[in-house]
């Protein structure tokens, strides 16, 4: 049986979450007997990770400012028909399938999937510029008009596309819960004892593993902590991921001005970016992980607490409550008291005894959402490929 070439459309990956997700698609449907990857990016472009399961199409006009790029991106934003470079690479590669999300290309006869991940700018538009939320909402609107199908990594985003874009309704639409990497395969995690010493950590600690953005809502923990200090408790929380948000740079400072008015700099460590080992360590030694995003599409960290068998702590909101944990304790992401009590009760059920019995039913659990994530993203691309272009 000949099989099925999809394409992979790379135009830029500095959004953390979006190499994530290629990255464990990949993974995922590697080996498949029905499917092949292609990685189509600039030549400037590099990741071991994407290329480790794809085979690579290079081309100058998805690098940045160069002169095809610019020509590429006129044309584009004119909406003059055609893309026709990219049109004319995925033709003489013989592409059946192309998988984006977002920005602004057609190409007519070429089957095309766009995954939108969430529609924050549509709940939460004063976290973006103007010029930012104009662009996103042009983008989506012209992806869903444009392309042959639809994939979410919710329900509850789907239901959001069909909401807010009507032209939605008459496109096929796909659901593909995103699972994560295999996390409880590193073999390479530092220990408890080294994890300690290399970033000074308490014994016991809860592991905020989000980027560090405004609608990720760190300042409503650093009030919880300091809530909990004020009542006598000693509770930490560590946080990994980067110290910047692009749309608000004053942001990082403002957090951690909090902290220094509260005096929590042994009740919350904001470690930045790390091995992704010892993140892993960071949570499977955790007693619990954290998320009190306002926000998400589908949260990866919950994905990997998911494996680990780990408790959650989780703002309550549509997509953690889809993602369903068999450990959770939810509270309302905009009550500083609420999160407060979600965090001592997290202490407060921690029993290390028990922690590798939870760990050994998520791997259980993980094996079979692994494979349903390959297989079923197997199915959604046969089921595209008999649609009309």
């Amino acid at each position: 049986m000949k099989k099925i070439k999809v394409a992979f459309l790379v135009e830029h990956m500095s959004w953390t979450g979006g190499v994530n997700y290629f990255k464990n698609l990949f993974a995922a449907v590697h080996g498949s007997q029905l499917v092949d990857i292609y990685l189509v990016c600039g030549k400037r472009f590099s990741s071991t990770e994407l290329e480790e399961h794809a085979q690579v199409i290079r081309t100058e006009f998805l690098d940045r400012k160069t002169p095809s790029w610019y020509v590429r991106k006129i044309t584009n934003r004119l909406r003059v028909g055609q893309d026709f470079l990219l049109k004319k690479l995925l033709a003489k590669n013989e592409i059946d399938l192309v998988f984006h999300f977002g920005d602004h290309w057609y190409c007519d006869g070429i089957r095309s999937i766009a995954w939108i991940p969430d529609f924050q700018h549509i709940y939460y538009p004063d976290f973006f510029q103007r010029d930012e939320w104009l662009h996103r909402q042009d983008q989506f609107s012209n992806v869903v008009e444009r392309c042959t199908a639809l994939l979410f990594s919710s329900q509850n985003a789907l239901e959001d596309c069909v909401k807010y874009y009507p032209k939605a309704a008459e496109k096929e639409k796909f659901v593909l819960n995103f699972v994560s990497g295999k996390p409880h395969a590193s073999a390479s995690a530092p220990s408890h004892h080294e994890l300690r010493g290399k970033y000074g950590l308490a014994e016991k600690w809860i592991h905020l593993p989000n980027q560090l953005w405004i609608h990720k809502n760190h300042l409503t923990i650093v009030d919880a902590l300091a809530l909990v200090k004020n009542a006598g408790h000693n509770i930490q929380v560590v946080c990994t991921g980067k110290l910047v948000d692009y749309r608000f740079p004053d942001h990082v400072e403002k957090v951690q001005h909090r902290i220094r008015e509260q005096g929590l700099f042994d009740h919350i460590k904001l470690l930045g970016v790390i091995p992704y080992e010892d993140v892993i360590g960071l949570m499977g030694y955790s007693i619990a992980v954290l998320n009190p995003s306002l926000f998400e599409g589908w949260s990866t960290s919950v994905e990997e607490a998911k494996a680990l068998g780990k408790l959650l702590v989780l703002s309550d909101i549509p997509v953690h409550r889809e993602q369903a944990p068999t450990r959770a304790i939810y509270f309302d992401p905009n009550n500083a008291h609420a999160a407060a009590e979600a965090l001592l009760q997290a202490y407060e059920q921690y029993d290390p005894e028990s922690e590798p019995q939870h760990f050994a039913a998520a791997r259980d659990s993980y094996d079979r959402r692994w494979a349903h994530f390959g297989s079923e993203f197997e199915r959604i691309v046969r089921s595209v490929s008999t649609l009309i272009p």
